[in-house]
Order: C-alpha cells, then structure tokens, then sequence
C-alpha cells in the first residue's frame, strides 16, 4: 500500500526522474540547480509505491502582493507522476494535502500555472480558478538604438533569479485557490 510523505534527500535522485520525465523541455542541468538552490524536503510532497516517488508535488512559499496588501500564499510547482503511475488518483491526493498544509500553515491561498491549457480543467476539480493575467505592451523609444547586444541583455546575479522569475511567471495565466 502506497503512502503520502513529505520528501527526503533520499529521494532526489527519484524526483529528478519523475521531473525529467514529465517536463522534457527542462535540462538536467536546470533540475540540478533547482535541487541545489531551491529544494527543502518539509517543501515537497511525495507518494511512495513499491519503495520509490512516483509522484510529486512542490510547495513552496510566497508573498501574493497588491499595493499595500500582501498575504504568505503556496506556490505548487513541478507537479508530476511518472505516465506509468499516471490515472490513479495519486497527484489529486498529493495537491490535497498540499491545499491542507497550507492552511495549517496559515497561508491565505495557494496558486500554481498550468502547463498546458487542458489542465485548466483539471485543476479546477480542487477549486482553483484563473484569477490573475498580464499584458505586457511594448512602446520602442526611436531615439534608443542600442550600441550592442549587450546594452539589451544583462547577466545578473544568481540572487536576483526568484525575483526575475516571479516577474516572468506573472506574464502567464495563473490559477488560484483559497485555502
């Protein structure tokens, strides 16, 4: 009989595989860094059958802001099932008590984004709903002509990532769910 537990570094190398599986267009080198940078067992939930993850889901921890409000919100990211564990109802009881922690945690909702535009549905079956979009207009300046390339692409510092990928993430339709 499968159990649900939160992860260990035991299971990295398992999580990587469930990861590298499930998002091809991922790069072991990026999986590497995630687990390197970003990983903490208490923030990963797993299902364990036959001894071994075959299904995971991350929590992890953000402010939702708006002007002046903000509130501690979950983030559910690099939910997957290996395909060959896939249509038995593992990952909806991972993100249920994933949407459980958090309000034990005392966290306000939980948000993810939705690989691909069929699971929209899906995830609508444990309350999440769209609840935020971005539009981005460009204006061009024709007085700016950049020298170089360089004047238009920087290099920053490995710090700035979570902040730049939260402006990135932010462009892209979202689902959220009260917890």
């Amino acid at each position: 009989m499968g159990e649900m537990v939160l992860s260990s570094a035991l299971h990295i190398p398992q999580l990587k595989t469930i990861w590298l599986s499930c998002f091809p267009e991922d790069t072991r080198e990026t999986v590497d860094l995630f687990f390197e940078m970003v990983y903490r067992p208490e923030e990963c939930l797993v299902r364990i059958e036959e001894g071994i993850p075959v299904s995971m889901v991350f929590m992890l921890p953000a402010v939702w802001q708006n002007g002046d409000v903000s509130w501690p919100v979950q983030y559910i990211y690099a939910a997957a099932t290996l395909p060959q564990w896939q249509k038995r109802g593992y990952f909806g009881k991972l993100l249920r008590k994933a949407l459980a922690l958090a309000k034990q945690q005392g966290q306000k909702a939980s948000f993810l984004r939705p690989g691909e535009e069929s699971l929209f549905a899906y995830y609508q079956r444990f309350g999440y709903k769209p609840f935020f979009y971005r539009e981005y207009a460009c204006v061009q300046n024709p007085q700016y002509q950049p020298d170089s390339i360089a004047d238009v692409i920087q290099e920053i510092p490995f710090e700035e990532f979570p902040s730049l990928r939260d402006e990135v993430l932010s462009a892209k339709a979202c689902c959220l769910s009260s917890c």
